[in-house]
């Protein structure tokens, strides 16, 4: 994820979550001190695991990553490089039916930033893996040349 933030005045502001209360599942947040964290619980909204550290400036891109895995630790990356871990709680967080929301909660909490893209991966990526989306562009499973979406996106973009 690459994010510009702008402004605070909230304990911690929602890059990307999942969950609401009583049902909290995972979030990737920048704190007010400027720091980035990545929180997971259990069902139920129980805290499992809330690192943060790294520097994010105000008015700069930075680039902002949260990795998990059921029996590893829960990390937290900034510019591609690992800033903190926690190995405190381990176990399995929850999955829950509430969607996915981009830069807001639904308690009310908001990004006030520019985001330039969001991706989510089933697995955790390797700090090698971070870096390389850092640095250019997302990876993708498929090959998006001569499928219809990349022919329609050329095509407008030639008129």
């Amino acid at each position: 994820l690459a994010v510009a933030t702008d402004a605070h005045g909230q304990t911690r502001q929602p890059i990307v979550m999942k969950g609401r209360g009583g049902e909290w599942e995972y979030a990737l947040y920048i704190y007010d001190s400027l720091a980035a964290g990545f929180s997971l619980w259990q069902c139920g909204g129980s805290g499992h695991s809330e690192p943060s550290g790294g520097a994010v400036p105000k008015d700069e891109w930075h680039f902002v990553a949260g990795t998990y895995k059921l029996k590893g630790d829960t990390k937290v990356y900034v510019d591609g490089k690992l800033v903190v871990t926690d190995s405190s709680r381990r176990g399995k967080a929850c999955n829950g039916t509430r969607p996915i929301m981009i830069a807001h909660r639904e308690d009310g909490q908001f990004l006030n930033a520019v985001i330039d893209e969001v991706s989510m991966w089933s697995r955790e990526l390797s700090e090698e893996e971070i870096k390389q989306l850092m640095k250019g562009p997302l990876m993708v499973a498929v090959n998006p040349s001569g499928l219809l979406t990349t022919c329609w996106g050329r095509l407008k973009s030639e008129r």
